[in-house]
């Protein structure tokens, strides 16, 4: 019969749980289902899917090692492990030092009362110090929408593989939450379960435990001088704050949990029993903890684990296994040492590796995801052609330069098109038939809300610039499909007599983002005494175009061009729209 220990809980007896264990099916030691190999093809496809990956389906020609890759790829972007380790490359030699990031300062400590967790109010912007302490904000707050934090609709996703990227994720955050409620060192372990139906209903089928070795703090690249000037003209564009006054909390640079560990996950039953607990048991009893004493801190954290679907605790495994492919090595092998009191047995059970909030990927990696093709930036220069150049010109940013010498050389052939939005209002028009050029300038910044949910990240993401400002041309000479919604329910500085007349264009990179309108000419005279010239001949023939060609006389994909500080939009080639489901 179990017994009632001091601390009120009961306890099994050795013998009541020997015999549990041998009601569990026995696993296969030469089979390791939690590595991030044992995925097959259909699976990593539904993850990729599911990370908002789009066009790759079982008839797609890559084989499984390229969509292993693709999906290396994606977690990599979606933990942003090139903000965390600045500088490192998912193309380059990984060797992620984690161990050698800065410890989170207050990972240790309980940061709350577990009695009045959900009964705490918080403002975002009186308490933000104290939220952004927590590790459980940033797997949460972080990773999920405004919205979705209120409806609570990721806590429960469905078990099966289609929910498992949100399932993986809801562990993460259930991991995160335990270290700010009770404190890492009162933690020796957690513990998350599945039960099988062969197994019986009070048996575990699936088991993963994670031991926490550190929970480090990875802090975001600043953004340069230029990028902090946007930050601070969207501040009071979305929250109403002067952009020279207080920096709002929510535009700040974010500083990432990453949670260090060692895990062991099992399908079944070691047959001699899982050596993992007999380590956490020697390393309770190293901090002066008694045999039976340790003996019950294990009963009890493995009994207070979390059940799951085995489907989302699988995939969360295999995850983990694939961040532990981009560490250090040399730093992994001196943890799972017999130098560092791990026994053959347990560093065969077990492996080092982390997890960081995982978010929507980012633009650029979705373009390669989804075309194979890496994006490439062109920037040759306009009188020479040399490649990679990084001096643009300054008015309008469409062409690029090696040097000052040509870009004064070939000043007498741009400027006849360098400010061409200048000709916009000419009549009659005498710009090409059967286009229409959009003024590519800035005046009024709008942040896409496209899912990005850190508001720095949001801002780069939406393409936004600073008022009179233009983004450079990454396509050179080349043509690009642009991406046009005419959004009906919109209407330009909440005037009713524009609504529906403002279009908004964006390329499938996000490299630039456009807006034009009649009711953006009137806004951008009325708040900045700025002309911003529309090209009203052709204005009637491009909503004809988006009427009568676009997706419910919404939403088209037309070719573009760069010209000057203009966007030259052909409508007469109309690209097949199938498949082109980008946003």
């Amino acid at each position: 019969m179990p017994y009632t220990a001091e601390d009120g809980h009961e306890y099994l007896t050795d013998a009541e749980i020997a015999a549990a264990a041998n009601l569990m099916s026995i696993a296969d030691p030469d089979q390791d289902l939690g590595s991030f190999s044992m995925l097959g093809k259909i699976d990593m496809l539904v993850l990729l899917k599911l990370m908002g990956v789009n066009g790759l389906t079982p008839k797609s020609p890559d084989t499984e090692e390229d969509i292993r890759e693709k999906l290396r790829l994606a977690l990599w972007d979606s933990q942003r492990l090139d903000y965390i380790f600045h500088g490192k490359t998912f193309e380059g030699k990984h060797k992620l030092a984690v161990d050698q990031l800065p410890t989170w300062p207050t990972w240790r400590k309980s940061q709350m009362q577990r009695t009045l967790y959900g009964q705490l109010q918080l403002d975002g912007y009186r308490d933000a110090d104290k939220l952004d302490s927590w590790v459980m904000r940033h797997f949460q707050m972080s990773v999920y929408s405004q919205r979705e934090n209120m409806d609570g609709s990721f806590r429960n996703p469905p078990p099966q593989m289609h929910g498992a990227w949100a399932g993986a994720r809801n562990i993460m955050r259930t991991l995160a939450e335990e270290i700010t409620k009770e404190g890492g060192d009162k933690i020796p372990f957690v513990t998350f379960y599945s039960k099988g139906p062969q197994n019986g209903p009070k048996v575990p089928a699936t088991m993963l435990v994670i031991q926490l070795v550190d929970v480090k703090e990875a802090p975001w690249p600043e953004p340069s001088e230029k990028e902090w000037k946007i930050i601070r003209e969207c501040q009071e564009t979305k929250f109403g704050h002067a952009a020279d006054g207080p920096l709002v909390p929510m535009m700040r640079t974010p500083k990432m949990p990453v949670i260090l560990m060692r895990y062991a996950y099992i399908e079944g039953r070691p047959k001699d029993g899982l050596q993992f607990f007999n380590y956490i048991q020697e390393q309770l009893e190293k901090k002066g903890m008694s045999t039976k004493k340790a003996r019950e801190q294990i009963q009890f954290h493995t009994g207070a684990g979390f059940e799951v679907s085995e489907v989302h605790l699988r995939t969360l495994a295999r995850i983990l296994s694939a961040n532990s492919t981009f560490m250090d090595q040399d730093y992994i092998d001196e943890q799972q040492s017999h130098w560092n009191g791990i026994s053959r047995d347990v560093a065969k059970e077990t492996r080092i590796s982390f997890m960081a909030p995982c978010l929507r990927l980012r633009w650029l990696a979705l373009e390669e995801l989804e075309t194979g093709v890496k994006p490439k930036k062109i920037a040759n220069c306009s009188a020479c052609g040399k490649e990679g150049c990084k001096l643009f010109c300054s008015s309008c940013k469409s062409v690029a330069y090696c040097g000052k010498e040509h870009n004064q050389a070939d000043w007498p052939k741009h400027k006849e098109v360098c400010k061409i939005s200048k000709r916009l209002g000419k009549s009659p028009r005498d710009l090409p038939e059967k286009t229409f050029y959009a003024n590519a300038r800035c005046i009024q910044q709008t942040v896409l809300d496209s899912g990005f949910v850190i508001e720095q990240e949001a801002i780069k993401q939406s393409a936004t610039m600073a008022s009179g400002d233009i983004a450079a041309n990454v396509y050179g000479d080349e043509r690009f499909i642009l991406r046009i919604h005419r959004a009906l329910e919109y209407a330009a500085g909440d005037l009713p007599q524009y609504k529906g007349q403002t279009v908004f264009m964006t390329d499938r990179r996000h490299s630039i983002f456009v807006r034009t309108g009649p009711g953006d000419v009137a806004v951008a005279k009325m708040r900045s005494n700025v002309n911003l010239p529309l090209d009203r001949a052709a204005w009637p023939e491009l909503l004809e175009v988006v009427k009568a060609k676009g997706l419910l006389g919404q939403v088209i994909y037309l070719w573009a061009k760069r010209i000057g500080d203009c966007l030259e939009i052909d409508l007469k080639d109309i690209p097949e729209q199938k498949g082109l489901v980008w946003q």
